[in-house]
């Protein structure tokens, strides 16, 4: 029975594999997905952008993705570049029921867009990379050495770092988050007015640049 072993994304593992998972693994069709190198204690496989189950006759690996998602979203992906696929399909996921009676147009285009943006929402945020520079008490990120030696030269408690993480703070969000925002002002039923602070409270203001306490920003 073979071992099963884990294995995540973009991650090496050692291998000892046998020659007909050799021939696999530098098969021309895989090279894009998995890289193969020998080291002095063996065999290191390098596993890119590919996710499953691969059968050797060494191990079975079971490839996780690097950044975990949910059934849910899976489904919902599926099912969204399954019609993305079809550009002449005219199947509507669920009905609108939108309240038009006595409203003008821009009630209607409010309801309609705070209705995607509730979608949106139960679909979670989309997440991206963003560059920070800040001020902090501890190191967390790289050090600006050239900002702490020119504005903060011994001082051990305020570190110029630069941070690169994953958040919502994307400019789709922001825009997103303004529109909101512009809507709750100017619909004419009192019902709109109120019902986009729930969903703006959830989406990103656009960030401003932020003062350090000195007049320098970042």
């Amino acid at each position: 029975m073979r071992p099963v072993r884990e294995v995540v994304e973009y991650d090496d593992i050692p291998l000892e594999p046998s020659d007909h998972d050799l021939e696999l693994l530098t098969h021309p069709d895989l090279r894009g997905y998995f890289s193969l190198r020998r080291t002095r204690k063996g065999w290191t496989l390098k596993v890119r952008s590919a996710a499953g189950v691969l059968v050797l006759d060494c191990a079975e690996l079971r490839i996780s993705p690097k950044i975990p998602i949910s059934g849910e979203m899976l489904l919902h992906w599926l099912h969204w570049l399954h019609y993305a696929t079809k550009p002449y399909n005219t199947t509507v996921d669920q009905p609108r029921r939108w309240d038009v009676e006595g409203t003008y147009f821009t009630d209607l285009v409010v309801q309609a867009f705070l209705d995607e943006c509730r979608i949106l929402l139960r679909n979670q945020l989309r997440k991206d990379y963003v560059r920070e520079e800040d001020v902090q008490n501890v190191l967390r990120g790289r050090l600006d050495v050239v900002k702490q030696a020119s504005q903060r030269y011994g001082m051990l408690d305020r570190l110029h770092v630069r941070t690169f993480d994953r958040r919502v703070e994307v400019w789709e969000n922001e825009v997103c988050g303004a529109a909101l925002r512009y809507a709750a002002r100017h619909a004419e039923q009192p019902r709109l007015r109120c019902s986009p602070g729930s969903s703006r409270a959830a989406t990103p203001r656009p960030r401003a640049p932020r003062c350090d306490g000195s007049g320098t920003t970042g």
